[in-house]
């Protein structure tokens, strides 16, 4: 299943599946049926044919760039610059970078705060077993 195989890049990185998208993927296409259904294959046809895509019912590469640009266009379009007291230094344990220069981990606090929030629930949601692959990372670094 594509879910977890469909090989793409994002951010300059290699992702395999499309799985951690799902929520935002439902919404998106106006769903709340699972991946595996035919509902689901249904209401992504109906996104792609609206969005000028074959409409087969696969969120393939093509699809799932599309949707990115979707929602990448609706994000804020607010760039005002924050101010230096609306900043803070977030860990390194935030980025994949262990070497990420202090002046490249300044964040905005509300946008930081938002993001903890983001991170807090998505590990709560046992739907996406983050919980589960976050405690076996911690268990001497490995996958077991």
């Amino acid at each position: 299943m594509l879910s977890n195989s469909l090989t793409w890049t994002f951010g300059g990185k290699q992702q395999h599946g499309w799985y951690l998208y799902t929520p935002l993927i439902r919404q998106t296409i106006g769903t709340k049926h699972d991946s595996d259904t035919i509902q689901f294959a249904r209401a992504v046809a109906r996104w792609q044919a609206k969005s000028a895509l074959k409409p087969s019912g696969v969120i393939d590469e093509e699809t799932l760039y599309a949707m990115i640009k979707t929602w990448q266009d609706a994000r804020l379009k607010d760039r005002t610059v924050a101010s230096p007291d609306q900043l803070l230094t977030a860990p390194l344990s935030d980025f994949y970078d262990p070497t990420r220069a202090e002046e490249l981990r300044q964040v905005e606090r509300r946008t930081y705060a938002a993001y903890k929030r983001m991170v807090a629930a998505a590990v709560a949601d046992p739907s996406l077993g983050l919980a589960h692959q976050a405690r076996r990372a911690c268990v001497g670094g490995e996958n077991t």
